[in-house]
């Protein structure tokens, strides 16, 4: 994790600086910043590929707490366990998003070595420390893809890019998955 101190009146002459080295080295991992409920910042990571080329269980969740009384990057690292039976399988290459500052939003990816792509959709509940599994998908959903990009806009997720298989050649299909939260159902238009 690297952090960019720029200023104010000179953004681009700004200095990088290194932060402590995460738990577990990975790549193709997916991660998200949060104001927690007492309005910290908060990073989590999860997912990606390790240092032995396989997919990184999603039952590990790993927590950066940043010191922003710093210029330089400085904070914890914490590896916090999920409770429950349920998980998305092993994965790298899937798109998360805030939801809540106790909800995680995660869908796609594929396995390490690129035989399964994913078209899931699953909800992380930092409350219970726990994943729920959601709309698996139907015709209107983004389908199967990885590399993809995943936005919050206002009470929908919007998913698109990415691709279906571990070619990188193959782009995923064109279309656009817009997720409702509130009605729960995937569209094909936003």
């Amino acid at each position: 994790l690297w952090q960019y101190a720029a200023p104010k009146s000179t953004p681009l002459q700004g200095t990088w600086s290194q932060c402590s080295v995460a738990p577990t080295a990975s790549f193709d991992h997916a991660s998200v910043a949060i104001l927690d409920s007492s309005n910290q910042l908060v990073i989590y990571a999860m997912g990606g590929v390790g240092s032995n080329n396989q997919a990184l269980d999603m039952s590990n969740l790993y927590r950066f707490t940043p010191d922003l009384s710093s210029v330089t990057c400085s904070g914890r690292w914490e590896t916090l366990s999920l409770h429950g039976t349920s998980a998305p399988s092993p994965r790298r290459g899937h798109s998360i998003v805030s939801l809540s500052p106790t909800q995680i939003l995660l869908y796609g990816g594929a396995s390490a070595n690129g035989q399964r792509v994913d078209s899931d959709l699953w909800l992380l509940d930092l409350s219970a420390m726990s994943w729920s599994q959601l709309n698996p998908g139907d015709s209107h959903s983004p389908g199967a893809r990885w590399g993809h990009t995943m936005v919050r806009v206002g009470s929908n997720v919007v998913v698109a890019f990415g691709y279906g298989s571990l070619d990188t050649s193959q782009p995923a299909p064109s279309n656009v998955g817009v997720y409702d939260l509130q009605q729960l159902k995937w569209s094909d238009s936003y």
